[in-house]
Formats: C-alpha cells, structure tokens, sequence
C-alpha cells in the first residue's frame, strides 16, 4: 500500500510510513473495538464488563497513538512561533 497524500496548505506531502502505521492501527483498533460492543449486545442482549474494559484499552490506545502525537506537535509548532495549525 502506498502512503497517502497529505494535501495541507496546497503542499502535495507524503505521510512517512510510521505515521501512516499509526493512524491505521489507531484507526482499525477503534472500528474493532466498536464491533466487539456491537456483536456483544447482539448475541447476548447485554454488554459484558469485559467488553467495556477491552473497549476502553482501544480507546486508551487511539488516544495515545493520536492525541499526545498532535499535541507535541502543537507545542512545538507555538514554541516556533508557528501559531497556526498549517
């Protein structure tokens, strides 16, 4: 599979490999979380204790491959004196 383009700013960037990786993983680990709850409530009627906290580690993991990323990002970008997000 090739990198997506990054089309910000006008500018035709290509993602490096490791992002690209981080972004589908945090991206796949989601959308199979959100179908584990799904298929949980539809065969048992109920959503079992162990499939909320299996579905909070996904959403701890999402949050860290992708928030504290943009977030570094941020604080180095205004520390540059690059305010906007561009």
């Amino acid at each position: 599979m090739l990198p997506l383009p990054n089309w910000r700013g006008g500018n035709f960037k290509i993602k490096p490999m490791k992002q690209l990786l981080q972004l589908w993983s945090a991206v796949m680990t989601l959308a199979l979380g959100h179908l584990l709850v799904y298929l949980d409530f539809f065969f048992k009627g109920f959503v079992h204790g162990n499939t909320l906290m299996y579905f909070g580690q996904c959403l701890i993991y999402a949050g860290s491959a992708l928030g504290i990323k943009l977030y570094i990002e941020y604080l180095t970008r205004k520390n540059n004196g690059q305010n906007n997000l561009s």
